[in-house]
């Protein structure tokens, strides 16, 4: 009979285990993380897996940078975001 409380303790130890973990991943999965673009050229926005989910530019600051600049500014961006991103996921 001990043992079989012990199983069933241990048992239900690994179920709560398991779903915490699988709380955390949907939490991670849901997550958004956002950088600014440049000096106020906008923001990207990537989610929890580091997949891009917008770019969102400021239409009055495009004026004062030209197509290179801003193509690395978004690069740049979107790589912080992205690092943040898979730190969390390692943390």
């Amino acid at each position: 009979m001990a043992a079989s409380a012990e199983i069933r303790a241990l048992v239900a130890e690994i179920e709560a285990a398991t779903a915490a973990a699988q709380a955390r991943a949907v939490e991670r999965q849901n997550a958004t993380y956002s950088e600014p673009i440049g000096s106020e050229l906008g923001t990207v926005t990537v989610g929890g897996q580091g997949e891009l989910r917008a770019v969102d530019l400021d239409t009055r600051s495009l004026r004062y940078t030209n197509e290179s600049a801003l193509a690395d500014a978004v690069k740049t961006a979107v790589q912080r975001a992205e690092r943040r991103a898979r730190e969390s996921t390692e943390a």
